[in-house]
């Protein structure tokens, strides 16, 4: 058993797409991202249930999982249940490594993937039930007790090591997220060496490297021994779950095609820009206000929505895109009424259509909001934005 590969079978094409709408950022970043965190949450766990007591909190915290909620996560990814799902998971994780834990692995994985701090935190939380549940799954397959499970946990030690990208432990050096999995194995990490050993020191010139039966964290050769290359295990140790991953997703396009592939906006916080013609739409408008007037404008809208908070980075932009934003908002005030003068049917259609949107909307916004200097300048503009795409979402 790989407890990786059972975790990210999860995190397959359509829910890594899901999420990656949700967050306001492409795929390859989702993809980048998760398979980051999840070693390094799973790291965290190993080390909380060789503390003291720390296998019974894990223990208590998966019973009080909802047993049903790993089929469902798909569904509540970018709807209105999301935010709850991310405020149990956050709260889970924080019971279990501890705030300033979790703090410092969304710095890092800001950092890693490009994500701004509070898509990272919103990654973490829907993350959390899919660890927990596989979790879960595991113990009550196997029947394990709390102790059961955290012996399991100790021999998947080389597993989440070998997963865990070297770049990410190095932003996560003095976290204390890896010491569970790094003290005492002797599994090849990807090479860390320095000159000196000095612990830490930005000058560290990063080469492949032999391994001894040393404590984690230092990997040197021994004095005068030839140096064994280390590039199998940094190149290749954590790709058979990636390739499976890789697999399952080819499998899936060659059976549904890219109409379920829709494209996603891109992340507020980082320079990519997507296509002009790229929307905020995960599914087509029906047909039956699809061919009106009104119809053509609000899906343009929506896509004017994103291209509208899609530049903001910082206050510098948010004060270059304030017009922009405001002609969009004042466009969606005219949208609704035009909006109410259609008939039921395409009054309903247009209302289930912008709703299932409001989700990435929401989240884009709140992304948008949480970069310094931002909000001063235009949460009240965004709200009212908002407000006006609400109420295009009611029937």
């Amino acid at each position: 058993m790989n407890i990786m590969s059972l975790v990210m079978q999860y995190f397959g094409p359509v829910i890594l797409n899901k999420i990656a709408g949700s967050l306001g950022i492409n795929s390859t970043l989702a993809q980048k991202a998760i398979a980051a965190a999840a070693p390094a949450i799973l790291a965290g766990i190993v080390g909380r249930t060789a503390q003291p007591g720390g296998a019974k909190i894990l223990s208590d915290l998966i019973a009080k999982q909802d047993p049903g909620l790993l089929g469902k996560l798909g569904e509540m990814v970018g709807t209105g249940k999301q935010a709850s799902v991310v405020e149990q998971g956050s709260s889970a994780l924080g019971q279990l490594l501890g705030n300033s834990a979790i703090g410092s692995l969304a710095g890092a994985l800001s950092k890693h993937a490009g994500l701004g701090i509070g898509a990272s935190n919103t990654l973490l939380g829907l993350m959390a039930p899919a660890v927990l549940g596989t979790l879960g799954r595991e113990q009550k397959s196997a029947g394990l007790d709390a102790a059961g499970l955290a012996n399991m946990l100790m021999g998947q030690k080389k597993n989440i090591t070998d997963a865990l990208p070297g770049e990410f432990a190095k932003l996560l050096a003095g976290s204390g997220l890896l010491e569970g999995v790094q003290g005492g194995t002797t599994q090849s990490k990807p090479a860390e060496t320095t000159a000196s050993s000095t612990a830490g020191a930005s000058s560290a010139a990063v080469r492949p490297a032999t391994t001894t039966s040393m404590p984690a964290g230092r990997v040197t050769a021994p004095a005068g021994a030839a140096a064994v290359p280390h590039h199998h295990h940094h190149q290749f140790s954590w790709m058979p779950w990636l390739a499976a991953i890789a697999g399952a997703s080819a499998l899936w396009w060659s059976v549904f095609g890219d109409k379920m592939m829709q494209p996603h906006p891109t992340a507020t916080t980082i320079p990519a820009v997507l296509p002009p013609s790229t929307t905020l739409a995960t599914s087509p408008l029906p047909a039956v206000v699809a061919n009106t007037e009104v119809g053509k404008q609000i899906v343009s809208l929506l896509d004017d929505v994103k291209g509208a908070i899609g530049g903001v980075r910082d206050a510098a932009t948010a004060q270059s895109s304030l017009a922009r934003i405001q002609d969009v908002a004042g466009r969606l005030e005219k949208a609704n009424g035009q909006a109410q003068a259609l008939g039921p049917d395409a009054r309903r259609a247009l209302a289930t259509y912008v709703n299932s949107q409001q989700g990435l909307i929401k989240t884009a916004i709140a992304n948008v909001l949480a970069v310094p200097g931002v909000a001063a300048l235009l949460r009240p503009v965004l709200e009212q934005m908002l407000g006006r795409i609400e109420g295009l979402a009611k029937a």
